[in-house]
C-alpha cells in the first residue's frame, strides 16, 4: 500500500485493524479511530488534503491543540 497518497480514512481501517490483532483493548481502540476521525473531520474544515504527502507536523500540532482545549 502507497501510504503517501492513501486517504486517512483508509489508513485508519488498516491501523484499527492492526491495533486489534495486536490485541490492543476494544477501548483502546475505540479512543485510536475516534481521534482519527476527529482528525479526518478538523481536515475536511480546514479544507486541507487528507493524506500524508501532503501533512507535516503543524497541522498535525495545530489539531492537538485544538482538541486538547476542547476535551
Amino acid at each position: 500500500m502507497e501510504k503517501n497518497n492513501t486517504p486517512l480514512k483508509k489508513l485508519a481501517q488498516h491501523f484499527e485493524a492492526y491495533n486489534r490483532t495486536e490485541g490492543k483493548s476494544p477501548r483502546t481502540v475505540e479512543c485510536y479511530s475516534r481521534v482519527l476521525s476527529y482528525f479526518g473531520d478538523y481536515l475536511k474544515e480546514q479544507k486541507l488534503p487528507d493524506t500524508l504527502e501532503h501533512l507535516d507536523i503543524t497541522v498535525v500540532r495545530d489539531f492537538i491543540l485544538l482538541y486538547v482545549r476542547a476535551a
